[in-house]
């Protein structure tokens, strides 16, 4: 499957081409999507935990399964854990 993280202009859009571009029914994990967002959007400011949250975001919106698999402790998450 062919992304478009070289068109993208923005950090939403470099996330919202790293969630289309994962296989259809697979998991989105939120440690590959802070990675490739560092990669290809140099630009970004963003924290680690703000980038997995807006890509989770994206994902739910594309009814797509998230993997929380960013190390939750040093990204300062603000998504709850279940007990």
């Amino acid at each position: 499957m062919q992304d478009n993280f070289g068109r993208a202009s923005s950090v939403a859009e470099v996330a919202e081409s790293f969630v289309r571009s994962r296989k259809p029914f697979s998991v989105v994990s939120t440690r590959d999507a802070v990675t490739i967002v560092r990669k290809e959007a140099a630009f970004c400011e963003h924290t680690e935990g703000e980038l997995a949250e807006l890509v989770a975001a994206i994902a739910v919106r594309h009814g797509r399964l998230v993997a929380f698999d960013l190390d939750l402790d040093d990204a300062g998450l603000e998504i709850g854990r279940a007990a």
